[in-house]
């Protein structure tokens, strides 16, 4: 079944109390999983990047009054929301890298400050924690890390993005519990990331 087929025009859904973009995401229509198929590919970002491509032309022309810059903004607020909800799911996937308790995970399609905003989300719900996230975005790699305050005297936030950033082809930095960098290879990002943790486990 197509996707015109299974939504209604926004003027006529029951949700027009919500943003134009908050309409459009709650109309798009969810494929059921093959049972070979990991749940986490199908992510918040690919509706929301299906939402960029196909549904903001439709979004504009049903409310002239707005303008692309204001869908954008409002798509990118739910990006962040998104990100910040898988939190409570990540949170579970820490590991120990000798004694040090870590998260190195990879996330495509999230823009630097939503990568960070879950960064923070993650810091404050493990309370001790090294955090590193990357991702694909418009292929380019972005990359961002955390270390709460009781374990910086023994890896710097600024020096693991350095070294994963320069593992993809690019730079970054920050301060000890904080920093974030990109590159310009992502085939090199599982690498990379497998590398960081490899890093960690040596500290």
């Amino acid at each position: 079944m197509t996707q015109e087929s299974t939504k209604k025009p926004l003027s006529e859904s029951p949700t027009t109390s919500l943003s134009p973009v908050a309409q459009a995401l709650t109309q798009l229509p969810v494929t059921p999983l093959a049972p070979d198929t990991a749940p986490e590919e199908k992510s918040f970002a690919d509706s929301v990047e299906e939402l960029r491509s196909a549904l903001i032309p439709e979004i504009l022309e049903e409310h002239p009054g707005l303008t692309r810059q204001a869908l954008e903004k409002d798509l990118e607020q739910w990006k962040a929301k998104a990100a910040s909800a898988a939190g409570t799911d990540l949170a579970s996937e820490v590991q120990q890298a000798g004694d040090l308790p870590v998260l190195v995970k990879r996330l495509d399609g999230q823009d630097g400050k939503a990568l960070l905003a879950l960064m923070d989300q993650l810091k404050n719900k493990l309370g001790s924690a090294i955090v590193l996230l990357g991702g694909e975005l418009d292929g380019k790699v972005v990359l961002v890390a955390g270390v709460t305050k009781d374990l910086t005297s023994r890896v710097k936030a600024g020096d693991l993005i350095r070294n994963t950033a320069a593992a993809v082809g690019g730079k970054g930095g920050g301060r000890p519990d904080m920093a974030q960098g990109g590159g310009a290879d992502p085939a090199a990002l599982d690498a990379a990331l497998a590398e960081a943790l490899g890093w960690l486990q040596q500290q």
